[in-house]
C-alpha cells in the first residue's frame, strides 16, 4: 500500500493516533512534534501542507508519534523543555512546569543590600531555577551560584544546561548532595530556592501515566505525607543562614500543603521576618517565600 507522505496528511494521521490514546490537544501535539523532530515550524506546516516527506523523515516522525501515544512526555522525546524563555535539556530530570515560573517572578522582586549575592538551588534537577535566576540577575549583581542535587544523572544534564546557557561560569558550582551540600556547611546564602519532591508516596501511582511512568521518582516522592523535604529544610537550613543579614527562602509546594509548611517553619530555631504566599493561575496555593534570620 502506498502511504501518503504529504505533510498535512501525516500530521492528521498522527493527531488521530494521539486522540485514540486520549492525549490532550492531539493536533497541537502532532504539530509540535513535527516542528521539533523534523524542524518544520508550525507556520510553515500551515503555509505548505503539501510538502512531501522523505522516507527517513516519515519514519522519524512516526517513531516520535508512537512514543508520545504510549505516554512518553514530549519533552523526553525531544530531550528539552522551555522555561522562562529559555530551552533546557531535561534528560533524567523533572520536566519544568509553567507554575514554577512564579517562583522566578517572586525572586526577581527581592532586593539585596549588596552587589555580591550567593544563591543556592536545592533539588536543582535540570538547573532551570538557579540558571534562570543567574541569567536574570547577573547584570545587577555579582552572583555566586550553587546547584545541588542527589542525582548524578540529573547533575550531568544540569552541567550541560550551564554550559549551553551561561557564558561566564567561574562562580557556579554543581554539587552532588542529599539536599544541602555538606562541603558548604556554615556558608550563609542570600537566597535559597527549592522545588522539592512533594507528592505523597501513596498517591504517586495515581498520577498521570506521563508523570508516574516517566519522570524520576526521586523528583516526585515527598514521603508519607508529602512534607518530608520541608521538614528537612527546616531542620537543616540553620548553618546556611547569616547571623548579620537576612536570607530569602523561596519554595514550591503542592496543593493544600501551605499551612502545614508554615507550621513546620514557625516551630524552627530561627526568626521568620516575613512570609509571602502566591497562588498559581488556577488559584491553587503554590509558592511560599520566607525571609529568615538567625
Amino acid at each position: 500500500m502506498v502511504i501518503d507522505k504529504r505533510l498535512d496528511n501525516v500530521i492528521r494521521e498522527a493527531a488521530n493516533q494521539l486522540k485514540q490514546k486520549n492525549i490532550d490537544d492531539p493536533l497541537q501535539e502532532a504539530r509540535f512534534l513535527m516542528q521539533e523532530i523534523l524542524q518544520i515550524p508550525i507556520a510553515k506546516q500551515l503555509a505548505r501542507p503539501d510538502i512531501l516527506l522523505t522516507e527517513i523523515e516519515y519514519k522519524q516522525f512516526c517513531q516520535a508519534t508512537t512514543k508520545r501515544a504510549s505516554g512518553t512526555p514530549a519533552a523526553y522525546i525531544t530531550g528539552k523543555a522551555d522555561f522562562y524563555g529559555n530551552e533546557f535539556l531535561v534528560n533524567n530530570t523533572l520536566i519544568p512546569r509553567p507554575e514554577t515560573e512564579l517562583l522566578i517572578d517572586l525572586a526577581l522582586t527581592l532586593s539585596f543590600d549588596t552587589k555580591e549575592i550567593s544563591i543556592l538551588d536545592l533539588c536543582t534537577g535540570s538547573g532551570c531555577i538557579g540558571i534562570t535566576l543567574f541569567l536574570n540577575l547577573y547584570s545587577k549583581y555579582q552572583i555566586e551560584l550553587s546547584l545541588s542535587d542527589i542525582s548524578a544523572d540529573a547533575l550531568m544534564t544540569c552541567q550541560k544546561n550551564v554550559e549551553r546557557l551561561i557564558k561566564k561560569q567561574s562562580n557556579i558550582q554543581i554539587l552532588e548532595a542529599d539536599l544541602f551540600p555538606k562541603q558548604d556547611t556554615n556558608k550563609p546564602y542570600d537566597l535559597i530556592v527549592v522545588n522539592p519532591p512533594y507528592i505523597e508516596t501513596k498517591t504517586i501511582d495515581d498520577l498521570q501515566i506521563d508523570v508516574k511512568d516517566y519522570e524520576p521518582k526521586l523528583a516526585l516522592d515527598g514521603g508519607a505525607d508529602g512534607l518530608l523535604f520541608y521538614k528537612r529544610l527546616a531542620t537543616e537550613i540553620k548553618p546556611y543562614l547569616s547571623s548579620n543579614k537576612n536570607t530569602y527562602l523561596l519554595l514550591e509546594h503542592g496543593l493544600g500543603q501551605r499551612d502545614a509548611i508554615k507550621d513546620i517553619f514557625e516551630k524552627s530555631e530561627f526568626q521568620i521576618l516575613d512570609i509571602i504566599e502566591i497562588n498559581d493561575w488556577q488559584k491553587f496555593d503554590r509558592i511560599l517565600g520566607f525571609t529568615l534570620k538567625l
